[in-house]
């Protein structure tokens, strides 16, 4: 039998679960509701990253996704500009060293391809600039010489380096393009409104109102994207997310910085670090971007130069060159944003409610966790075989202590 669903969200989340859900024997609206603009940079491409070194969850997330994202690839022909420049996770310090190390062994171990170990960079293949052929899969391990031979913008004190080769980035607004003219070619319905409220009553289903006054009938309904948490206070139901804040920080012209064609960049933590996910840094253009996630809620447009600034710290101890922009410069421009995250920094996707009520977010900014987490809920929906990743990333899970 077929069955009606309702998608209320925004972005990329909102568009990637409707796709996934029309077919399943579904007819499916997707409700868009306009994101609320935010001050500062705004960049439409976005990054794919299959390993999330210390989080198996996420990490089994996101390879799924990078899987969806590769057909997604080759079915639109190449439409949204994905690379595979890669990503370098790196060590400046002892413990975090042996823990890369060791995570990259469990990686490759549990099917993330082949560990290549180079005593020198002579026999390691650089990315790609564009494109993702010609790319072996895997990871690449270097140190010391090795790795600055590689990454020359690197100081001493980076001690170890992986390269995950299966990630890079596309552009974000052709992805939902391709996504929302897949979507409706599918037989799937896209209005930009609003919800109001929504009621439940049983053998009806749910009835969801929305700000235009129209009504509609549908079996389930999903909340999908970083405003969850208020799609949910309308309709009367919780999502409990931890606050948290997103630090962009955008370097004009600062991407010649990093060499040419440089991939994806992380620094692992070490013992003792100041809360928050490891700051990530990749060329966006010719700017520098900077990104990193912060324990507790700031205002959208409050000023977020003190997380910049030890974002920029953190780095500097493997890129020396950022020691340099301090201040910031009025070359540097910082947006904040308020995504919110699962209280134990994992996505949040699956039941909300047992009457036919589900929930995609807390997705970090990373299109294969997104894709990952917008096919699970689709699965609830379709009445297939859930994946074992699903009850690690339900709501009912929720709520756990808050551990960044």
């Amino acid at each position: 039998m077929t069955s009606q669903v309702v998608v209320v969200g925004s972005g990329l989340a909102a568009i990637a679960t409707a796709h996934s859900l029309v077919g399943r024997q579904c007819r499916v609206v997707l409700i868009e509701e306009r994101e609320p603009s935010t001050a500062g940079p705004a960049s439409e491409v976005e990054c794919y990253r299959p390993w999330w070194p210390g989080d198996d969850v996420t990490t089994r997330l996101a390879t799924r996704g990078v899987d969806l994202l590769e057909g997604l690839q080759a079915e639109s022909g190449g439409a949204f500009a994905m690379n595979r420049r890669g990503q370098f996770v790196l060590a400046a310090e002892p413990e975090p060293a042996i823990r890369l190390r060791a995570a990259a062994g469990r990686y490759a171990a549990a099917g993330g391809g082949p560990l290549r170990e180079h005593a020198s960079a002579d026999w390691f293949l650089p990315a790609p600039s564009d494109g993702v052929r010609g790319v072996p899969g895997g990871l690449d391990l270097l140190e010391g010489r090795a790795l600055l031979g590689v990454l020359p913008c690197l100081s001493q004190h980076a001690r170890l380096g992986v390269m995950v080769r299966r990630a890079g980035w596309v552009d974000g607004r052709a992805l939902r393009r391709w996504l929302g003219a897949a979507f409706r070619a599918a037989g799937g319905t896209v209005s930009s409104d609003s919800l109001s409220s929504a009621s439940f009553r049983e053998g009806e289903g749910w009835t969801i109102s929305l700000a235009s006054a129209l009504r509609l009938k549908a079996d389930g309904i999903v909340l999908a994207g970083s405003r969850a948490t208020a799609l949910g206070r309308r309709i009367g139901l919780g999502v409990d997310l931890a606050p948290c804040t997103r630090v962009t920080a955008v370097l004009a012209g600062g991407a010649t910085l990093l060499g040419a064609s440089p991939p994806i960049l992380s620094l692992l933590n070490p013992p003792g670090a100041e809360a928050g996910s490891p700051p990530v840094i990749r060329a966006d253009g010719a700017d520098l971007r900077i990104e990193r996630l912060v324990p507790g809620e700031l205002p959208v447009g409050a000023d977020g130069t003190s997380l910049s600034e030890a974002a920029l710290g953190r780095l500097a101890v493997a890129l020396p060159f950022l020691r340099t922009h301090r201040g910031p410069p009025s070359r540097l421009s910082i947006a904040l944003t308020n995504p919110g995250m699962g209280l134990d920094r994992r996505p949040v996707a699956g039941v909300l409610d047992r009457r036919g009520c589900y929930v995609v977010t807390g997705l970090e900014s990373d299109v294969g966790v997104v894709l990952g987490a917008a096919e699970l809920v689709a699965e609830y929906l379709g009445g297939t075989t859930l994946p074992p990743v699903a009850a690690a990333v339900a709501p009912s899970r929720l709520p756990l202590p808050i551990d960044f």
